[in-house]
C-alpha cells in the first residue's frame, strides 16, 4: 500500500519512487526464493 501513496499526478514516476519499487520487488523475489526452497525441503521431508 505504501507505495501506491508514492505515485505522482499523471501517473509518472519519479526515480526515488523506482528505486523503492526495485527495492521491494528485490525483497519479494527473496522471500519468494526462501519460501520455495522451504517447500522443496518439506516435500521430500514428507516423501521419504
Amino acid at each position: 500500500m505504501e507505495l501506491l501513496k508514492l505515485r505522482v499526478k499523471n501517473f509518472k514516476i519519479c526515480k526515488s519512487v523506482l528505486a523503492k519499487m526495485q527495492t521491494k520487488l528485490d525483497e519479494v523475489e527473496q522471500k519468494f526464493t526462501g519460501l520455495k526452497s522451504m517447500k522443496n525441503v518439506l516435500k521430500q521431508m514428507t516423501h521419504q
